[in-house]
């Protein structure tokens, strides 16, 4: 379980894009969000027809939630994750975390996905964001063993195997890019190119992957 708040986080950049052809379906949807945090989705999902339910640790980003939603369609609760989703009742279009997964144990991370895909309407999407530990730039300062509020890190090939076992049939992962605007992906990516260089002279493995996380959507 999830043993603090991780609401500061803010993980609303270029995903936006990706997330906004499910909210702009033009139907009305349900969406929960696990891990609301201050509400940079919500402020998202605030554009489109939906009802939209957000669940946090944190006291305090619940509460100013709820001071800058006051919208009937809008709720927020503070509560853990495992034992909302076991008393609640409602199902959902889509259900959205974004880098809270890897806060959860080992022991509760099939727990929650099964939860997960019992809340979920038919055809509803389960849309995922968390760290990518392949990253170049990003492998040392995520990992458990430096960042201690993770408890585990999932590359794609292990969160298939579990979103799998959890009953998802439908999995697809793309890697995020780096950066809100070109300029700021075009440095990142020529300071790539060249890091990758220096790692070839020195004989070290390459790595093929350059983004700090990614985007997972099962169903």
């Amino acid at each position: 379980m999830i043993s603090h708040s991780y609401s500061k986080h803010k993980a609303m950049g270029n995903e936006r894009k990706l997330i906004k052809k499910y909210l702009a379906s033009g139907k009305h949807l349900k969406v929960l969000e696990l891990g609301s945090g201050y509400g940079s989705f919500a402020s998202l999902c605030k554009e489109f027809n939906v009802d939209y339910t957000g669940i946090d640790m944190g006291q305090e980003g619940i509460k100013y939630c709820n001071t800058q939603y006051p919208q009937k369609n809008f709720r927020f609760i503070q509560s853990e994750i495992v034992s909302f989703l076991k008393n609640e009742e409602n199902e959902y279009d889509l259900i959205f975390m974004s880098h809270v997964f890897e806060h959860l144990s080992v022991d509760d991370n099939t727990k929650v996905l099964k939860l997960i895909k019992k809340r979920l309407k038919k055809n509803g999407r389960f849309i995922n964001i968390m760290p990518n530990p392949h990253a170049y730039f990003n492998a040392l300062w995520v990992s458990p063993n430096c960042y201690l509020a993770h408890q585990h890190l999932y590359n794609t090939k292990d969160f298939s195997y579990l979103l799998k076992n959890a009953g998802f049939k439908t999995i697809k992962h793309k890697n995020l890019q780096v950066g809100n605007n070109i300029f700021e992906r075009l440095i990142h990516k020529i300071t790539l190119i060249i890091f990758n260089i220096l790692i070839n002279i020195l004989g070290y493995e390459t790595q093929n992957i350059y983004t700090t996380a990614y985007f997972s959507e099962a169903y």
